[in-house]
């Protein structure tokens, strides 16, 4: 229960459509060892940049902890009216990475 907990209070830090929109750009993070700054300058949203650079840390530590996984299923439970945008691409995403679970 506390990993569940640490992973929603990560995501939560992330946002999760910022966590869904650029997924696959923190996915990088990890996988290629992409620098962190090369990231934030994608964030396009309007934050201070001290606040794109800690959204990419956590998301990076999700992805650096295997939760990624775990992130996903929690957007698409959620029944926040702020998620249902997000849900459906949240969904190709977890089918997507479920699918290369099943591969590897």
């Amino acid at each position: 229960m506390a990993n569940t907990v640490q992973v929603e209070d990560l995501l939560n830090r992330v946002g999760k459509g910022i966590f869904v929109k650029y997924y696959e750009d923190f996915k990088e993070l990890e996988t290629k060892n992409v620098p962190n700054a090369v990231v934030v300058e994608k964030i396009q949203e309007n934050f201070t940049q001290k606040s794109k650079n800690s959204r990419t840390a956590k998301a990076k530590r999700i992805f650096a902890e295997g939760k990624q996984i775990e992130a996903l299923k929690l957007i698409v439970e959620s029944n926040h009216p702020s998620v249902q945008p997000i849900k459906q691409m949240a969904n190709e995403l977890l089918r997507k990475e479920l699918n290369k679970e099943i591969i590897e």
